[in-house]
């Protein structure tokens, strides 16, 4: 099965191109964000460092195959990784992509890469039809997910050593990154923080701490993912309750100080006490007295208790706005 091809600009190795055939499902993709970031930081490695040749050049993964081609007119590099068993398939299809790359060199590869991607769709269709056409090439077998500590191990020992004086820097920022990462309790900078060591542990090819990172950092994201989720629903039951309450009282001669707010206030409670784990606890802490401010609506003035709802109810929908303070900082 072929997992990825990728296009690479060869001169400064940025990504420019890439299509994903990997069975995988968006969400756990982007649980192994990590793994997917060390392939590509390779695969990049290989194009600026690697021996430039027409002819295809092949790097082992185990039971999986890296194969890069080097196109030196349009100057970009055409990377495949797949499996061993399917590595004539890819030799076959080679010719094909190429001829397709160089249909388009008027159009998109004159220029050098500015950055902007969305001129390179143009290929998605003639790429993904050729490599359709070849039997089984891009069926949904098994992900690259499920070798995932073997192709780091093999991927980290074709690395270059590092000079022992690099080595001792990234090691000692690594261990002052570990405990900041200890020291916090917001899990958006310890995700943050967990993303900068498995850089480090990348250049260190330090295989056995990076899967043990990886794994830490899957699981914070789950739990970000979870508790995403959960802000969102009580900012919507918080809003949704304000307007059932005012609803209620709306066509009567009653103030809003009449209102009952009880629902809106258990939301809100609940939304400001978990907003603390994702942002500065003072951000939470204005939640937390919004919330107060509808159970203490007797004590408020009407002019502030009418600002408060008006408030809740312009918030953004989305709760991780709302945190982007903290991230900033």
């Amino acid at each position: 099965m072929l997992y990825t091809i990728f296009i690479y600009e060869s001169a400064s190795g940025v990504l420019f191109w890439e299509h994903n055939f990997d069975p995988a499902s968006t969400q756990q993709l982007e649980l192994f964000s990590s793994f997917f970031s060390a392939i590509k930081n390779f695969v990049q490695e290989m194009v600026l460092h690697g021996q430039k040749q027409e002819s295809l050049n092949n790097i082992s993964m185990g039971t999986h195959i890296i194969i890069l081609a080097s196109v030196k007119d349009l100057g970009v590099d055409l990377v495949f990784i797949a499996d061993k068993e399917d590595e004539k398939k890819i030799k076959k299809v080679t010719p094909e992509i190429l001829e397709v790359l160089h249909q388009f060199k008027q159009q998109i590869f004159v220029q050098p890469f500015e950055g902007n991607i969305d001129q390179y769709q143009v290929l998605d269709a003639p790429i993904v039809t050729i490599l359709s056409k070849q039997k089984d090439l891009i069926a949904k077998k098994q992900s690259l997910t499920d070798d995932h500590e073997s192709i780091i191990k093999d991927l980290f020992s074709k690395k270059g050593k590092l000079d022992p004086a690099e080595v001792h820097s990234l090691q000692s920022e690594r261990d002052q990154l570990r405990q900041s990462a200890s020291a916090t309790n917001n899990l958006l900078m310890k995700h943050r923080i967990l993303d900068q060591i498995l850089k480090i542990e990348q250049r260190l090819t330090d295989h056995e701490d990076f899967l043990s990172t990886s794994m830490q950092y899957r699981a914070l994201t789950s739990e970000i993912e979870d508790l995403h989720y959960k802000l969102n629903y009580w900012l919507k039951e918080t809003k949704a309750s304000l307007i059932r309450a005012i609803d209620q009282i709306s066509l009567t001669q009653k103030s809003l100080k009449d209102a009952d707010y009880k629902d809106a206030f258990r939301t809100l409670f609940d939304f400001a006490a978990n907003l603390k784990r994702v942002a500065d606890p003072a951000i939470a802490a204005r939640y937390t007295k919004m919330a107060q401010t509808l159970i203490d609506k007797q004590q408020i003035s009407p002019d502030d208790l009418s600002q408060t709802i008006q408030e809740i109810l312009s918030l953004d929908d989305d709760a991780f706005s709302l945190a982007e303070t903290a991230i900033a900082n």
